[in-house]
Parts: structure tokens; C-alpha cells; sequence
């Protein structure tokens, strides 16, 4: 998900949006307090955060940006802070590939009025938020019933319904590669390569959070006061030389790591020349390093504090192969085209990322990793 600026009584951030895409324009203007110099949008729609503080400068106000939704006709809600405590709020119902004026958005003091209130200081403002007494600042709401997963009676960990205890792992199945992780221990016939890491960093099987079965991989990024690379991993070989080719897996990223931009997914050729799969702030995107080489972020938000699934598959298109990325049992959030047919040699899961002069740590947790020659889906 994006936000840019059009024009309207002053220009935010130049560029309009095409016309096919789903869009809400808004109007932003601030009371009681001096126009800020940026502001931070987050769009959330009935499970999660569509676009999580995303950061736009506005030089002067009143104006006009336009949020990018996913393109379904949907409710979505449109938080809105900036330095000094000031928030504001909207809601809008979406056209799926069309264009709706949502009501303004008037960025006042937290606590000024009922409009701004946010006993919670989780900066959505009460009248939009899913659980307005307990910060859950990407509003996560794994079954979509209108209260937030940090409020509700049985917790966001609940396997795909988000409540009670997830179902028995779909591993080994029939697939060419399946690892749910319940053997309590990684398992060296799978992961031939079973742990490389860079500047620190493990990876375990954890019975304390899954998706499916009674455990999950979790890795962990070591604390580094010095930046650089950081790369932690398994890498699966025996399944990989086949074509077409899928995989897919279930991540769970907590809140701590929202705003960093771990690579937890890597597919790489038999010159060892990879295809990166990254969570950006949130946002799924593929750094290729595969001919043409480029870096595409998607518009599709994996969310925090919950599980997601991600897939990504390649298939043969008129003497080049196409690459899909899939964050649903839908359409793809991304799609590009690779030079010819390049021969996939391996697969590997775990935590990389170039990482800040000062980085505390972190941990991610993966499951139900699928290889295979067709379409897996989600619900597999």
C-alpha cells in the first residue's frame, strides 16, 4: 500500500492516482495547533493494517492526499498522527477500482474531544479503533468480528480462525517438501545445509507458537551494536530442481519488528544468484538479483502480531518465467517477468537484513514451509 498527494487546495505530494485503482481521497487540515511538517498514515481494513505509518510530508495545511486501498469493495479506516499528540480519524466505505471521497480528516490534540480520544495511546483514535482501551497500534483482528485480537477472549495466536488452538499440522502430506517443525528438533534430512549464519543468530523449533500442529521454527536475530549484514538460516536442496515451482509458508512477525525489513524467504538459482522475499515495514516486496535485477514492493501489508501466509511461485510464459508473489488463496499482490527459464537450486527460510548501528534483536516465527510443482494456497 502507498499513499501519495494530489492537488486539491495545496499540493502534499505530487501525482494522482490511475483510474482503475481502488482509491480514497481525504482531506487533512489541522485545529488548535501549527501545521505539522509530516504526518504518518495508517490504513487498516476489518483484520489488520492495509499500510502501517506511512510517512508523508505535508509542507502546509489544509489539503488533499489519496490513500490506495486494496481493490475490494470493503470498509477501511484511516488513522492519521503527527508530532505533538495530534491525531485524527476517518472511515470510508471503498468502490473496488474506483474513486470515493472520504469524510475529512481534522487532526486535533489525543484526549481534545470524543472525535480524538485515545485512552489508549496506541494512536487510532477511539472512534475507528477495535479495542480502544488496549493498545494494539496495527489492529489486528484475526477473525474479522469488529474486536481487536488484543481484546478478544482467546488471543490473536489462534491457528488460522484466530480463536482457540490451532489444527494438527498438513505435514508431510503429499507434497515434494512439507516441514510443520513437530519432531522437536530441526531435522538434518531436510535442511541438508542446517544453519549459516552471519553476525549472529539461531534458529530452533518452538512449541510456545504455530500456525498448525504444536510447533513452528523461530529465529532469532542477535542483538549488534556495530550494523552490517545479518543473516541467519536453513536452506532445503533435494526438492528444489523442479519447474514449475512453489512455495509456501506462514510467518508471524511481531509488533517489535514493525518498522524493520527482514528478508525471511530466499529462492536462489544454481549460481547461487537469489530472490529475496521481505516484510518492509510491514510490506511484502522481492528483491531480485536474477535477470532483470530490480526491487518491487507490493501494495499488500503481512500486518504484526499475527500469523500470514505467503507463497511464491514460478511458472513458464512464452519462453521466460513468470514469477508471482501470493499473500492470499487469491490473486497475486506481485508479478514479474524473469530473462528465460533459470534453473532454482535451493530454498531457504530464516532472518536476514542490513541492519542499523544499534539493533536490539528480534525473532520471527515460520510454518507449514511447502514445497511443490503447482498452486498450494493457504488453506493446504
Amino acid at each position: 500500500m502507498r499513499v501519495s498527494a494530489v492537488l486539491a487546495a495545496l499540493i502534499l505530494v505530487s501525482g494522482a492516482a490511475c483510474s482503475s485503482e481502488t482509491t480514497a481521497s481525504v482531506t487533512l487540515s489541522v485545529a488548535g495547533a501549527a501545521s505539522p511538517s509530516a504526518v504518518n498514515v495508517s490504513v487498516f481494513d476489518e483484520r489488520r493494517a492495509a499500510t502501517l505509518d506511512y510517512r508523508l510530508a505535508t509542507p502546509q495545511l489544509p489539503g488533499t492526499f489519496t490513500a490506495r486501498l486494496p481493490s475490494r469493495a470493503s470498509q477501511f479506516r484511516i488513522a492519521v498522527t503527527a508530532e505533538g499528540g495530534l491525531l485524527g480519524a476517518t472511515s470510508v466505505r471503498a468502490v473496488a477500482g474506483g474513486q470515493v471521497v472520504a469524510p475529512p480528516i481534522v487532526l486535533r490534540p489525543a484526549g481534545s474531544d470524543a472525535e480524538h480520544a485515545d485512552p489508549d495511546g496506541d494512536g487510532v483514535a477511539t472512534p475507528i479503533d477495535d479495542c480502544p482501551d488496549v493498545a494494539n497500534h496495527a489492529q489486528e483482528d484475526a477473525d474479522g468480528d469488529g474486536t481487536g485480537d488484543a481484546c478478544a477472549t482467546g488471543g490473536p495466536d489462534g491457528g488460522p480462525s484466530g480463536d482457540g488452538g490451532p489444527p494438527p499440522s498438513a505435514c508431510p502430506g503429499s507434497f515434494l517438501f512439507c516441514d510443520g517443525f513437530e519432531e522437536g528438533a530441526i531435522d538434518p534430512t531436510r535442511w541438508p545445509i542446517a544453519l549459516r549464519s552471519t553476525n549472529g543468530g539461531t534458529t530452533a523449533v518452538d512449541s510456545t507458537r504455530s500456525f498448525r500442529g504444536g510447533a513452528s521454527l523461530k529465529v532469532t536475530a542477535s542483538p549488534s551494536s556495530g550494523g552490517g549484514f545479518m543473516s541467519v538460516a536453513l536452506t532445503e536442496t533435494a526438492a528444489v530442481p523442479v519447474f514449475p515451482l512453489y512455495v509456501r509458508l506462514y510467518l508471524y512477525v511481531p509488533t517489535s519488528l514493525a518498522a524493520r525489513g527482514p528478508t525471511f524467504l530466499v529462492v536462489s538459482d544454481t549460481n547461487l544468484q537469489p530472490i529475496n522475499v521481505y516484510s518492509r515495514q510491514g510490506l511484502l516486496g522481492v528483491n531480485v538479483n536474477l535477470a532483470p535485477a530490480d526491487t518491487i514492493d507490493s501494495t499488500t501489508s503481512l500486518g504484526f502480531g499475527r500469523w500470514s501466509c505467503v507463497e511464491l511461485g514460478f511458472e513458464p510464459s512464452g519462453g521466460n518465467t513468470a514469477m508471482r508473489l501470493y499473500a492470499s488463496d487469491g490473486n497475486p499482490v506481485l508479478e514479474y517477468t524473469l530473462t528465460g527459464a533459470p534453473r532454482l537450486g535451493s530454498v531457504a527460510i530464516g532472518y536476514q537484513e542490513t541492519l542499523p548501528a544499534s539493533f536490539p534483536g528480534g525473532e520471527i516465527w515460520i510454518d507449514e514451509i511447502v514445497v511443490d510443482r503447482a498452486r498450494i494456497g493457504c488453506a493446504r
